[in-house]
């Protein structure tokens, strides 16, 4: 139940922006799309570990999975791309709907005219944006997974991680658009009993 941009079913947190959202997408490997997933945050990169070329923050693109890793490997990482790409930093993505006045932009490393980077100050929590994520060129974005806090936990719970296709990863809340999701450390949820 909604009244006036609030839910009323509490304990429920909303994400309410107004004004124009871009597409932002992190890409990482399999070991940080787990940590993500884990934590639910991207957390910002600092400039005093060498980097954060466009400062403090985490660290995103406009440019999409379809791409392709090499494009997106020389936007993201200019001189080191290549090594970006051996170590897997383009094998996962991580894509929240983030409303433009949140972001810094900044333009790309690469040769693709259109790629950019999209700094968010303050780190990305994924409960707070409608987020998809999964494997570049196995999951488009279409298909990708939502990201469901609650799955996702419990996904994590036995220590026994498998990405996409579990059970219940497609169930998360949303209403017109906006995410809600309960609190993790309000009470029970009923839609999972």
């Amino acid at each position: 139940l909604r009244s006036e941009g609030l839910c009323i079913d509490l304990p429920i947190i909303c994400s309410m922006s107004s004004g124009k959202t871009l597409p932002w997408y992190h890409y990482t490997n399999e070991h940080g799309l787990d940590g993500i997933l884990r934590s639910g945050r991207i957390d910002a990169s600092d400039p005093s570990r060498g980097d954060a070329v466009e400062g403090h923050g985490s660290y995103g693109t406009n440019l999409p999975p379809s791409s392709g890793t090499r494009a997106i490997a020389r936007n993201n990482w200019d001189g080191g791309w290549e090594i970006a790409v051996e170590r897997g930093k383009t094998d996962c993505y991580v894509r929240c709907e983030v409303p433009a006045s949140e972001l810094r932009k900044h333009p790309g490393h690469g040769d693709v005219k259109h790629g950019g980077i999209l700094v968010h100050p303050n780190g990305i929590d994924l409960s707070k944006y409608p987020t998809k994520y999964g494997r570049v060129g196995q999951d488009p974005v279409p298909k990708a997974h939502t990201y469901d806090p609650w799955s996702d936990l419990r996904a994590h719970d036995d220590g026994d991680y498998r990405m996409p296709g579990t059970p219940g990863r497609d169930a998360g809340r949303a209403y017109m658009g906006q995410a809600c999701v309960k609190s993790p450390d309000k009470g029970h949820n009923p839609r999972r009993s």
